[in-house]
């Protein structure tokens, strides 16, 4: 049942990471759009300005956060081991998408190099807080 739970912890984290992101991020390029958008480049030139990249930080943090704090209340122990391996697999997929997905050149170097550690340091503290709720280590 442990493995169970922490399978199921790292899984549910990495789907509210990219819920949360993904989400979030298609809102903002759809109310600066004014609409929907299907076209890729268009979506891409309105998702890579300054400020919206600059709010991607912010708010892929705060959906780090969360992931990392629920994968650790749904393991239900070794909290900081949980967002250290969650940590570490959302690194191993970012260096997938900067290096060999179909989006690896649509978002600037500088917003990768930036996003890595914040992330995973987000992923790590919501980790942390599920622990200290919990009263364990």
């Amino acid at each position: 049942m442990r493995v169970v739970r922490s399978i199921l912890g790292i899984l549910v984290g990495l789907i509210i990471l990219s819920l949360v992101a993904e989400g979030i991020e298609f809102l903002i390029v759809t109310a600066l759009h004014g609409s929907i958008t299907t076209d890729q480049g268009l979506y891409f030139a309105i998702r890579n300005r300054m400020g919206v990249l600059i709010a991607k930080l912010v708010y892929n943090s705060g959906a780090a956060f969360l992931a990392g704090y629920v994968a650790a209340l749904i393991a239900g122990r070794a909290e900081t081991v949980h967002g250290t391996v969650l940590a570490v697999i959302q690194l191993a997929l970012f260096i997938w998408g900067m290096a060999f997905s179909e989006f690896a050149g649509t978002t600037p170097a500088w917003a990768w190099l930036a996003l890595v550690p914040l992330m995973g340091l987000a992923i790590y503290v919501g980790a942390v807080v599920a622990g200290r709720r919990r009263g364990s280590k």
